[in-house]
């Protein structure tokens, strides 16, 4: 009479090893997972940076079109806030100074007229800080 022969290897993984293994494409998850999760948030900073720069542009022309309309005259100098309406997280504010033709980037004599004025626009936004726009308009 012959008796079936039982093995005592056992086949298989014991806890330990499985417990490696989790914790390795743990590891690895992680590892690859991590530059997507960068970009996206790039990616809503670039549209943030888009729509505060699209709302500086867009108080830039208005600006603009009130010289176009009523002369040179009708920009006003000094610190404001913008005239536009702002999107929501946005704050914009707006600086339009007399400069000299010599250094059209000097607004140290800010009330003295000249033919030049400089206008800055900065609008800001907690993701992305300050953003500015320059246009310098001319009295010819």
């Amino acid at each position: 009479m012959t008796r079936a022969h039982r093995s005592s290897a056992v086949s298989g993984f014991t806890l330990i090893e499985m417990l490696i293994v989790i914790v390795v494409l743990g590891i690895a998850a992680v590892a690859i997972t991590l530059p997507f999760l960068t970009s996206s948030n790039g990616g809503a900073k670039a549209f943030v940076t888009q729509d505060g720069m699209t709302l500086a542009q867009g108080e830039a022309d208005q600006l603009l079109a009130d010289r176009a309309a009523n002369g040179f005259g009708a920009i006003p100098t000094g610190n404001a806030g913008c005239a536009l309406p702002i999107l929501t997280g946005f704050s914009c504010t707006r600086s339009v100074c007399y400069v000299p033709a010599g250094n059209l980037n000097d607004t140290s004599a800010c009330t003295t007229a000249t033919d030049y004025k400089l206008a800055t626009i900065t609008v800001t936004n907690p993701m992305v800080g300050n953003l500015t726009t320059t246009v310098l308009f001319a009295n010819f």
